[in-house]
C-alpha cells in the first residue's frame, strides 16, 4: 500500500471518484491560488503547529498529557505519564528537524500572527478562503488550525485575542454537512474584497522568475519563454514583505 498524503492526494482523488461538490475551483487561475495556498498551508504552517506545541513549557505539558491517552484512556496512570514523558522528549528533539530554533523561531511566530491578522480580516467580507465554499485550501487550513486555536494553549491565547473570526471558523467548518454550495459561491477572480486579480496564462505557468509577498495572497512574476507577467496582486499590507531562506511557501509570512 503507498503512502497517501490525507491533505492533497484525497482530495485530489475524490475530485475525480465523486464528480460535484467540488473543492478545487473551476477557474484555472484560481485554481492555481488554491494549490498554492493548501501547500503552504500543508507545508509551512506545520511548522507553527510543531513549534508552539513543542518549545513551551505549558504546551509541552498539556500535549504530554493527553495525546498518550488518546490511544487509550484507561491504560495505567503510570503508563501514560511514562509515555507522555517519552514522547515529548522524541518530539522535543525532532524540533530542529521541522526548522525550530532559536534562530527560526521569531519567523514562524511572526508568520502565524500574520496568518491570523489577515485570515481573520478576509473573513469579514467571505465566508472561506476562495469564496462561500470551502476550497481544498481550506482543508489544508483547517486541518492545522484545529491545532494551533482548538489544541495548544500558547497559540490558542494568541488566536483568541487577535482573530476571534479565525477561531469560529474553524469550530464552524468542523461540520460543514449542511452546507449546499454553488458554482456562484466561488469568489470571482477580479472580487475587490478579495483583494486580487488573475492571470490565467500566468496561472497556469510554472516557471517563475521572482517572488515577493504582500498581504493576504502572493505577489509572483512569472517568465513564460521571453515574456513576463504580474499573476496577482494583493491587499492587506503596502510593503513587500522578504524573507530570505524560509521557502516560497511563507505566503502569509
Amino acid at each position: 500500500m503507498s503512502r497517501r498524503d490525507p491533505s492533497s492526494t484525497t482530495p485530489t482523488e475524490l475530485e475525480t471518484l465523486y464528480p460535484g461538490r467540488s473543492v478545487i475551483p473551476p477557474d484555472p487561475a484560481l485554481a492555481f491560488v488554491d494549490a498554492l495556498l493548501e501547500d503552504y498551508a500543508d507545508e509551512w504552517l506545520t511548522k507553527a503547529m510543531f513549534h508552539y506545541r513543542w518549545a513551551f513549557a505549558a504546551d509541552v505539558a498539556n500535549a504530554a498529557a493527553i495525546l498518550p491517552r488518546w490511544f487509550r484512556t484507561n491504560q495505567p496512570e503510570s503508563d501514560a505519564v511514562a509515555n507522555g514523558k517519552m514522547f515529548a522528549e522524541r518530539q522535543i528533539g525532532r524540533l530542529a528537524v521541522v526548522g525550530s530554533n532559536e534562530i527560526t523561531a521569531p519567523v514562524i511566530e511572526e508568520s502565524y500572527r500574520r496568518l491570523l491578522r489577515l485570515l481573520d480580516a478576509h473573513l469579514i467580507h467571505s465566508r472561506f478562503v476562495l469564496g462561500d465554499r470551502p476550497a481544498s485550501s481550506d482543508l489544508g487550513l483547517f486541518g492545522q488550525l484545529t491545532q494551533l486555536v482548538g489544541f495548544d494553549p500558547t497559540s490558542a491565547a494568541i488566536a483568541h485575542q487577535q482573530a476571534p473570526r479565525v477561531v469560529a471558523w474553524v469550530e464552524v467548518a468542523e461540520d460543514l454537512s449542511g452546507l449546499e454550495p454553488e458554482e456562484r459561491d466561488w469568489t470571482p477572480r477580479d472580487d475587490g474584497h478579495a483583494g486580487f486579480t488573475i492571470s490565467a496564462s500566468c496561472a497556469a505557468s510554472t516557471a517563475f522568475s521572482s517572488l515577493t509577498l504582500s498581504g493576504f495572497f502572493a505577489h509572483r512574476k512569472t517568465s513564460i519563454g521571453s515574456n513576463s507577467c504580474t499573476e496577482f496582486t494583493a491587499r492587506g499590507s503596502s510593503a513587500p514583505a522578504r524573507r530570505p531562506n524560509v521557502g516560497i511557501f511563507s505566503v502569509w509570512g
